[in-house]
Formats: structure tokens, C-alpha cells, sequence
């Protein structure tokens, strides 16, 4: 709403700076002016020759002058009988004459009025005929620009109410959001090579293999994925010597290239350069917990290699890590969130990546939360959670939210919608099939992709009472 209103406000200024300023508000105001001045001057300096007739040029022709070259052959003869009004007012005041014996003593002298607002129109046309066509180009242009910033909030506004329309009736042609759940979908036997096929339509990679490890606990990686082009190029397990820029990247827990941000070299020691990019992702934000992968890029389209398309690579690699494993793999054991329940600190994490995909690949995603009743039975909130973790899709996280000890835990889905409605709808949906046991929670949607600002975990976690069943 924001952004179309700074929009709607440029143009609107853009196009004041093309328009005229109306008629009838300056030129009165420029004709009076400019009488008034060359009154005062002529009776002041010279009363004895009023109109300043032995003046050549005479002063006096400024006025239609000016009038004609800057309004037009209109005002230019308003400017011509002021010129003549005046001058035959100063004759009268100062000799006592009638102003028609002046009139036919002097009849050059006010033909030249009318010669000199014929010259200011001549030269307004000559001088000012580019500066009108540019003028009537840059209203066209303002207004086509009006119309088209007009066209693309409404073509957004419909995309939208088009998504969540098609997110309510199941459909999955959503560009890159319903290409990425068919990975779990078409192809949930074998997702990463769909992923592999993904990052190549979309982001010019040529060669890369995917790693995974679900335990996280193992001392090697094996490889699970890897392109047609340049396998034998990729080892079957990391770390290893052949992939130096992979181990790195492990050693590291950030994405690790030949060249770094700064200019200069990852790794300086490295001698095998035959792959270009290394992304890990850890499962937990723990050090040592939580399932490992690591995508391992050997060549992409030269176009596209750069910060911008690596990081846009990052942040969709995380989203499908994540969603290949529902359940947390390294539970703590004292946690009361079980099965598909996310721990917080893992759920908090989920909530990042998708903060992340929703910067980079303008992806959006909702918090869906419930929160308990706390009038309502523990039997029935136990029902509540058992059927919304059988109902809720795979691909979309569930977790906890809250410490357990200080504040009880709340239920948190996080999926992909394109508005808060759209979340809305899509979570009235999941009540009514969840049954009569929905009657013990209340429902809060929240975005999770407002830049500078903490994600929703963060704000509400003191007020939660969910306790998520085991």
C-alpha cells in the first residue's frame, strides 16, 4: 500500500513539473507588475517625456513585448493597450492635454505597441515551439506512466486473489513456489535430483551434486544427487580431498567459493579448483546437532555466476533441505514437542529460511499460529495436535513456539501464501476438518518476511499457551 502510494505521489510530481501554471492566476499578476514599474520609472526619471518618446527604442514596448513572447498574441494585446492606457495617463497628468490629441499627434508610437506584441508572439512560436512539443511529450509520458504503475497494482492485486484461489482448490501451477512442493510431490522418491533439474532451468547451473546426511552424526557425507554433466568430477562422499573448496565450506558453515565477498581468495591454500561454489546447511542451529547437506556446484552458465544468483541458490537449497526431513533428528529428550513438532530452536530456524527465501526469491510465507484456550480440556488440545500434525501438508513445518518452562508451548505452521487472507482461508480450512477439538485453540496469522523487524517467535513467545502433545 505503501510503495503504491510513493508511486502514485512521484508521478503526480513528475507531471506538475510539465504543466503550465493556469492563465489566468500569473499573467494578470505579470501585467500589472511590469504597468506599475514602468509608471513609477517614467514619472520619477522623466515626467516631461511621458511614454518616453525620445527614447529609441521606448521602454514602454517591454510590456507587449514580454506579454506576447511569454502568453501568446492575447495577453500580448492586453499588454499593448496597458502600454497605451498608461502612457496617455502620464501625458494627461503631466501636461494637461487630452489624451486623443496625444493619440493623433503619436500615431507610430502606439502602431509600434501593437508591432511589439506582433514580435514577442513571432518569437514564443519560434523559441518556444520545442519546448511545448517536449512539454505535451512529458504529459503523455507522465500519464502513460500513471496508467501503467495503475495497471501493474491492479494486475498484482488480482495475481494475488488469482494464488489464493488457486491455493484454496489445490492447484499447483504457482511458478517457483508450486515447483518447489512438486519436488515433494512428482517427486518426493527422489527430490534432490528434481532439485538439481530446478537449479539448472532456473539458475544456469550446468554441474553440481547434492550430499546429504539425515543422522548428522557420521564423519563422512554421501552423495545422494549429482548432475548427467561433470559427475565423475564429484567424489561420492565429503569431506575428501578432491572437493577442498567443500570441505571448507563444512569447516566453515557458510557458503564458500574461490573468490570471497572481499576480493579475495576462500581458500588461499587450495590447489583443485575444478569446483566453483560449496553451500552447507545444518539441520539445528546447533554446532554439532541436526542433519547435514552440502551443495557442491562444478560449473554454471557464465552469466549467471555472481553473488546475487548464489545466494538466491542458498536460501532455495535450505527451504528443500528442510522439507526432505519433517521431524527434528536430534531431539532433545526432555522436550515436550514429538513427531512432526519441530523444537523451538529448530522451528526458529525454518522461520529464518523462509525470511530468507522470501528476501531473495520474493517467495512469501505465513505463521499460522494456535494457541490454546486455557479454559479448554488437555484432552482435547492432546486431539487437537495429533490431527493437525495427520492433516498439515509434509512440506510445511510444524513446530513449537515457546520455552516449555517459562511460557508453554504454542503450535506454529509455516507455509508458502501470498497474503494474509490467502493463510487465513487455508487455516479455517484445516480447523474445520480438524473437528470439534479446534474449538480449543485460537488462531493468529503473521507474516515472516518484514524486513528490520524480529520474527514473529520473538515478539509473541511470552503470551503462548499451546502445549504441544507428544
Amino acid at each position: 500500500m505503501t510503495d503504491h502510494a510513493d508511486t502514485f505521489a512521484t508521478a503526480a510530481e513528475d507531471e506538475s513539473l510539465w504543466k503550465k501554471p493556469p492563465l489566468w492566476r500569473t499573467a494578470p499578476v505579470d501585467a500589472i507588475l511590469l504597468t506599475a514599474v514602468l509608471l513609477g520609472c517614467n514619472w520619477f526619471l522623466d515626467r516631461a517625456d511621458p511614454g518616453w518618446l525620445r527614447q529609441n527604442p521606448s521602454p514602454w514596448l517591454l510590456l507587449p513585448l514580454f506579454l506576447g513572447g511569454r502568453y501568446g498574441a492575447g495577453v500580448g494585446l492586453v499588454g499593448a493597450l496597458l502600454a497605451a492606457g498608461g502612457v496617455l495617463g502620464l501625458k494627461w497628468a503631466a501636461e494637461t492635454q487630452p489624451p486623443v490629441m496625444f493619440l493623433r499627434q503619436e500615431p507610430y508610437f502606439f502602431l509600434s505597441l501593437l508591432i511589439a506584441t506582433a514580435v514577442g508572439t513571432l518569437i514564443r512560436h519560434l523559441c518556444g515551439g520545442l519546448a511545448e512539443r517536449l512539454r505535451l511529450q512529458g504529459l503523455a509520458l507522465a500519464e502513460r506512466n500513471r496508467r501503467l504503475v495503475e495497471d501493474c497494482a491492479l494486475m498484482r492485486a488480482n495475481e494475488a486473489r488469482l494464488v489464493e484461489s488457486l491455493l484454496l482448490h489445490g492447484a499447483e501451477s504457482l511458478g517457483l513456489s508450486a515447483e518447489l512442493k512438486r519436488l515433494f510431490i512428482d517427486e518426493r522418491d527422489r527430490p534432490e535430483e528434481g532439485l538439481l533439474k530446478l537449479l539448472s532451468r532456473e539458475y544456469g547451473v550446468i554441474s553440481a551434486a547434492i550430499y546429504r546426511d539425515d543422522t548428522g552424526r557420521h564423519s563422512q557425507i554421501a552423495r545422494v544427487a549429482s548432475t548427467a554433466v561433470g559427475e565423475s568430477t564429484f567424489p561420492t562422499a565429503l569431506p575428501s580431498t578432491e572437493a577442498l573448496i567443500a570441505s571448507a565450506a563444512l569447516a566453515e558453515g557458510r557458503i564458500a567459493t574461490w573468490q570471497g565477498p572481499d576480493g579475495g581468495p576462500f581458500n588461499p591454500e587450495g590447489s583443485d579448483q575444478r569446483h566453483l561454489a560449496a553451500i552447507p546447511w545444518r539441520w539445528s542451529v546447533g554446532p554439532d546437532g541436526g542433519a547435514r547437506a552440502v551443495l557442491l556446484i562444478g560449473r554454471m552458465e557464465f552469466s549467471r555466476i555472481g553473488w546475487d544468483t548464489l545466494g538466491r541458490i542458498e536460501a532455495l537449497f535450505a527451504w528443500c533441505m528442510a522439507r526432505m526431513e519433517a521431524a527434528p533428528l536430534n531431539r532433545v529428550e526432555d522436550s515436550s514437542a514429538s513427531g512432526r513438532i519441530l523444537a523451538p530452536e529448530v522451528f526458529l530456524a525454518r522461520l529464518e529460511e523462509a525470511r530468507e527465501v522470501e528476501m531473495r526469491l520474493g517467495l512469501p510465507s505465513r505463521l499460522i499460529l494456535f494457541l490454546a484456550d486455557t479454559a479448554a480440556p488437555q484432552a482435547m488440545l492432546a486431539e487437537f495436535v495429533d490431527r493437525l500434525k495427520t492433516i498439515a501438508a509434509p512440506t510445511d513445518p510444524l513446530g513449537a513456539v515457546g520455552d516449555g518452562r517459562s511460557s508453554p508451548y504454542a503450535i506454529g505452521l509455516l507455509i508458502s501464501a501470498p497474503s494474509t487472507a490467502a493463510a487465513e482461508q487455508i487455516a479455517g480450512q484445516i480447523l474445520t476438518r480438524i473437528g470439534s477439538s479446534a474449538r480449543a485453540v485460537r488462531m493468529e496469522v503473521l507474516p515472516v518476511g518484514a524486513p528490520h523487524t524480529p520474527l514473529p517467535v520473538a515478539r509473541i513467545a511470552p503470551e503462548l499457551a499451546v502445549a504441544a502433545a507428544s
